[in-house]
């Protein structure tokens, strides 16, 4: 998106933007970005380490650049009196975390994100919802005045995938199952492994097997890994955990269909990124998901892991249904871009 919005000011001869870019992620922006930057020499900067660095840094830098507005791409912030800002909204789990079973110290840092983040977004000028989910959720759940919000989704780099089309870097040797993303509770992965389990019971595929990619919780993935080694198909499934941008995109081209079992993600890049590498998938019929893959998926209902096994083993025995919803992928990955 930064990449994007320097290019657009050189397409129309306008000098509006300047941004604050932390050392250790320098690497991700253009030399023209860098340029209008100012370098910030601390360690990484996320969640609170930016609420804070924010609250001890934003008057020196307003007056070092001048600014008359802050953008902020999250849901906290500091010094409203001194600078006008514009929010996003894009992480749902401190408003949805009681609901799922977190450690008492995971627990806490929900609870304290979100009364700062209720407080910051209430503040702000102005307050960007990366999805119709999260806009519908501050108006239904928290009175906020929709004027004030602008729903914007996530986009995604339209060469995505293009130049790892021809390379196979995932090293697996057999057909498998895909589903990856943050090893949080509310990922719900544990329905998928059980979900496995009764279609691998039933079905007459003996190598076909299940991928799992990302990295989170060491606690949830203490649990997940647990479930894997007590299923009686333990060796067709496979934890891979971090993964880098081309071994993920290979992990898309190259698996049979995907699985999505997220249940309150703001904005699933993960959604996305499948949709843009034209990948056959099912999906949670939970509001977010719903709203991005927007009828190009097949739907189970929400934890019912009798459907889910249902529908896995449908799409495994249909190659045209899953030629037609890989297809119906590609077109929807066009309504999502940084422009």
């Amino acid at each position: 998106l930064i990449n994007r919005l320097v290019e657009l000011e050189n397409e129309h001869e306008v000098n509006v933007f300047y941004f604050l870019v932390n050392e250790g992620l320098k690497g991700m922006f253009s030399d023209q970005v860098l340029l209008k930057s100012k370098i910030i020499t601390e360690s990484k900067l996320t969640g609170f380490k930016r609420y804070w660095w924010l609250r001890n840094n934003l008057s020196e830098i307003k007056l070092e650049i001048g600014a008359s507005l802050l953008f902020v791409p999250y849901q906290m912030s500091v010094g409203f009196s001194i600078i006008p800002q514009v929010l996003m909204l894009r992480n749902m789990e401190p408003f949805g975390y009681r609901n799922y079973p977190y450690s008492v110290k995971e627990f806490l840092r929900n609870s304290l994100l979100r009364v700062l983040s209720l407080r910051a977004l209430r503040r702000a000028n102005s307050v960007i919802a990366v999805s119709d989910f999260v806009k519908e959720y501050l108006i239904e759940s928290h009175g906020f005045n929709e004027k004030f919000i602008q729903r914007i989704h996530h986009g995604i780099d339209q060469n995505y995938g293009e130049a790892e089309k021809s390379n196979n870097n995932s090293s697996i040797s057999h057909e498998y199952i895909l589903s990856s993303g943050s090893f949080r509770p509310y990922r719900r992965y544990e329905d998928l492994i059980e979900a496995f389990n009764l279609f691998k019971r039933k079905s007459s595929d003996g190598t076909l097997q299940l991928v799992i990619a990302g990295r989170g919780l060491k606690s949830y993935i203490d649990k997940i890994q647990q479930l894997i080694q007590k299923s009686p198909f333990s060796k067709d499934i496979i934890y891979r955990g971090f993964v880098d941008k081309d071994v993920m995109v290979s992990l898309y081209q190259n698996c049979l269909f995907y699985v999505a079992t997220t249940e309150i993600e703001a904005c699933p890049n993960i959604a996305i990124e499948s949709l843009k590498c034209a990948v056959p998938v099912i999906s949670a019929n939970t509001a977010p998901l719903k709203e991005i893959y927007n009828g190009t998926v097949l739907y189970y209902a929400q934890r019912d892991v009798l459907d889910l096994s249902r529908k896995m083993n449908l799409l495994n025995g249909d190659s045209d249904l899953r030629g037609s919803l890989a297809s119906k992928a590609l077109l929807r990955s066009n309504e999502f871009s940084w422009d």
